[in-house]
């Protein structure tokens, strides 16, 4: 792994999560990631890189959290803060807000999924291998229904993950730019189309 790691988008999530935990505006992340992007970077000079992702995400969610400390965000929640039992568990953490089985978050997931179909970039029988995997087919009985290797099945479902997590973030990062829920709107195609 080399510095470019820095921009992964589950290093960007960890960061994000971070500063919002710290108070920080969603509508202010792009701002203040760029400046943790860099002073990560300004950690490392000079020394030794992380090599693994996961050591990228912990240097990232270090300094992060230095950073909101320093720019006189709210320390997060925690044992010595707990509000305990409230009547709006909202207020007390907003990103718990969007269940992840919303219908609404289904739907986004769904558009950006069909938008990489629509435009090509997935790989050779994606729709035959997720409609399997969603049927619950074992990876090694898709391959042989397939008529391909078991490793092909495996580096092409790989690669459809990366595709579909990195389009996710990019297209949640720019909403967030911009200020529209695009979960909770009707405005992800014409996100996605912006995008084109």
């Amino acid at each position: 792994m080399n510095r470019k790691t820095i921009v992964h988008p589950s290093v960007i999530r960890i960061i994000h999560a971070v500063l919002v935990d710290h108070g920080f505006p969603r509508r202010e992340l792009l701002e203040h990631t760029s400046v943790v992007a860099a002073r990560a970077l300004e950690t490392i000079e000079g020394g030794r890189a992380p090599q693994r992702l996961r050591e990228w995400q912990n240097l990232a969610a270090a300094t992060a959290a230095a950073y909101a400390v320093e720019a006189g965000g709210t320390p997060p929640a925690g044992p010595a803060r707990d509000p305990g039992i409230c009547d709006d568990p909202d207020e007390q953490a907003p990103w718990l807000r969007r269940d992840p089985r919303d219908p609404n978050r289904t739907r986004f997931q769904i558009a950006v999924m069909n938008d990489l179909f629509d435009h090509g970039e997935m790989p050779d029988m994606a729709r035959e291998i997720l409609a399997r995997i969603a049927d619950g087919v074992k990876v090694d009985d898709i391959a042989e229904e397939l008529t391909l290797p078991v490793d092909d099945v495996r580096r092409r479902l790989r690669r459809i993950r990366a595709l579909f997590f990195m389009r996710l973030a990019f297209v949640e990062t720019l909403a967030a730019q911009l200020q529209v829920d695009v979960v909770a709107g009707d405005q992800v195609e014409e996100l996605l189309a912006w995008l084109r």
